[in-house]
């Protein structure tokens, strides 16, 4: 194994705090949360803000381009970034 990331693994991390208004500084390829809740969020692929949960802690394999402040009731979101895995053919 070569010191690369895999296609699918996070690079990088941070910590955040839902905006209405912003995205995200990187598109995730994953996040967690620290204390259960709704996530309100924007997928990558999608204009639409979509809420879901209530989830417990735990990690989530999910492409979002914004977390929302409204709707959501998780904290301690950390979003990991990273090459997203390719679809397989």
């Amino acid at each position: 194994m070569s010191g690369t990331p895999q296609e699918g693994s996070a690079t990088g991390w941070y910590n955040v705090s839902p905006n209405d208004g912003a995205n995200l500084p990187a598109e995730t390829v994953g996040i967690s949360i620290n204390a259960g809740g709704n996530i309100a969020a924007v997928a990558v692929d999608s204009t639409t803000p979509t809420t879901v949960g209530p989830l417990p802690a735990g990690f989530y394999p999910v492409r979002l381009r914004k977390i929302l402040a409204t709707g959501t009731t998780a904290t301690g979101i950390v979003a990991f970034t990273g090459k997203p895995r390719l679809p397989s053919t």
